[in-house]
């Protein structure tokens, strides 16, 4: 899994206490006008557009990266990303040193 798309689960101590805090907090949240809704669906779309090019970027890169590691000695990069938690980019930058 390339770097880019690691995620990591965090430990909720109390998920209903929480829960409840976020409800509130919506509940509690001042209500738009209705004019409002289109012009702010269209900026959080364009959010969401931004990150999907920005990712898509990432993914390129790190292909390349990997492509240019493969490269450079195939046997090495094999070693490397066979231990468990080293994978392409980790594996380049150790090149690098």
């Amino acid at each position: 899994m390339p770097l880019s798309k690691k995620r990591e689960r965090i430990a909720v101590d109390n998920p209903d206490k929480i829960a409840k805090l976020l409800q509130k907090a919506a509940r509690d949240s001042y209500r738009l006008d209705k004019v409002l809704y289109e012009p702010l669906n269209v900026a959080i779309a364009s959010s969401f557009n931004v990150v999907k090019a920005l990712e898509d970027e990432v993914k390129t890169i790190d292909k390349a990266i990997e492509r240019n590691i493969k490269g450079i000695n195939p046997t090495e990069y094999q070693s490397l990303i066979s231990i468990p938690r080293v994978g392409p980019i980790l594996a380049s930058g150790i090149f690098c040193i």
